[in-house]
């Protein structure tokens, strides 16, 4: 009965673009960090690229607008003992441009698609395991985003999201996060101060 119910689902008439509702996604995509101040343990290598998996929970206006809160993170060597990870915890806004522009344009009320712009922000944390202790990161986050959306039916939708990220770390490497011992820095982590 499960399966008959998730084929009927997807196989259902394609939907309008959204009016008012409250919506869940599970966005899968792949990071890249490129910085030359974050290092991790043991030997000050970059932070490497990988799969980051999330969820985001958002309250639609109207379809104009969506306030959103998200959470995703990353791991690698989880299975090890030098493993590491990161993760953003946030929330935002996001603007569907063409749900407006169809006040002016009735012929986009009919669409099965949508795009949208996002800004969010929050907390990040990033750190990798080393010999017992190891290092980790943590600060605020910027992150603006574009996406192209696909209904598939009124419950189920398709989307390529294109997010830019722009972490600050605070000044402050952690080797002991949770008895919040670590080192401060002033440029770069090549100046370590107890």
């Amino acid at each position: 009965t499960r399966l008959c119910a998730f084929v009927l689902l997807l196989t259902a008439s394609t939907a309008s673009a959204m009016d008012s509702n409250f919506h869940i996604a599970f966005p899968l995509g792949i990071n890249q960090v490129s910085s030359d101040h974050v290092r991790l343990p043991p030997n000050s290598t970059e932070v490497p690229s990988g799969i980051r998996a999330g969820l985001r929970l958002g309250l639609n206006i109207k379809g104009y607008a969506a306030i959103e809160f998200d959470v995703d993170a990353q791991g690698w060597d989880v299975f090890k003992e030098e493993r590491g990870g990161l993760g953003f915890v946030g929330g935002g806004l996001r603007l569907h441009p063409v749900q407006i522009a169809q006040h002016w344009k009735p012929i986009l009320k009919d669409r099965d698609w949508d795009l949208s712009l996002a800004y969010t922000t929050g907390w990040h944390l990033l750190g990798q395991m080393s010999g017992g202790s190891g290092l980790a990161y943590e600060g605020s986050y910027n992150q603006f985003e574009f996406a192209v959306e696909y209904y598939v039916s009124d419950l189920f939708t398709v989307a390529l999201e294109l997010p830019w990220r722009i972490p600050s770390y605070a000044p402050h490497v952690f080797t002991d996060y949770e008895d919040d011992i670590g080192y401060c820095f002033e440029e770069g982590l090549s100046s370590f101060d107890r």
